[in-house]
């Protein structure tokens, strides 16, 4: 870590006693019974495409940071009808959530589910300062009318249009949003 304190994610975590890594298949505990040695325990399998992990061993929690594309959700999934596909367009308004999973790691050899939590955008990074996390992700929602302001710039044939008139067009309609538009 590079400041006191403050737990940076990773794709491999230790508490001493096991080793902890994510990658495409999930979250992998590995049990070291003694110095140099490594024995494959369980694979928890994540949604989505896992990136990082924390570890918060003396609360015996670990999350699972991964990424989950909107178009890959079951059709049954919980957050499908919320995050919604624009009919005009075709497509969710984000193409992909971050997801949280937070297992319970009393039992290493035996993960088990907390919590989920999904938050819109793509996780960048995230730090733990005691049992408190701080997550960064950034997104760009797709907003018809707003998010296809490039068409502005364009005339039907594909001919560039007057620039000072497509940012007119644009700045336009993005002062006429309103926030039904945006959620």
């Amino acid at each position: 870590n590079q400041e006191d304190g403050v737990d940076e994610a990773d794709l491999v975590k230790t508490d001493g006693y096991h080793i902890y890594m994510v990658d495409g298949s999930g979250l992998h505990v590995f049990d070291v019974p003694q110095f140099g040695q490594l024995e494959a325990g369980p694979i928890f399998p994540i949604e989505g495409y896992p990136t990082e992990l924390l570890l918060d061993s003396e609360n015996d929690r670990a999350v699972v940071f991964s990424l989950v594309y909107t178009d890959q959700l079951p059709d049954a999934h919980p957050l499908k009808e919320n995050l919604g596909v624009s009919e005009a367009l075709g497509y969710y308004r984000t193409y992909l959530v971050s997801k949280m999973t937070i297992l319970n790691i009393a039992n290493p050899s035996e993960p088990s589910l907390v919590q989920e939590l999904f938050v819109e955008g793509h996780y960048q990074t995230a730090r733990r300062i005691d049992s408190s996390v701080r997550v960064v992700a950034n997104a760009s929602l797709f907003i018809p009318g707003l998010d296809d302001y490039w068409n502005y710039f364009y005339d039907q044939n594909g001919n560039p249009v007057d620039k000072d008139e497509a940012l007119a067009k644009a700045k336009a309609r993005i002062q006429a949003a309103t926030l039904a538009d945006m959620i």
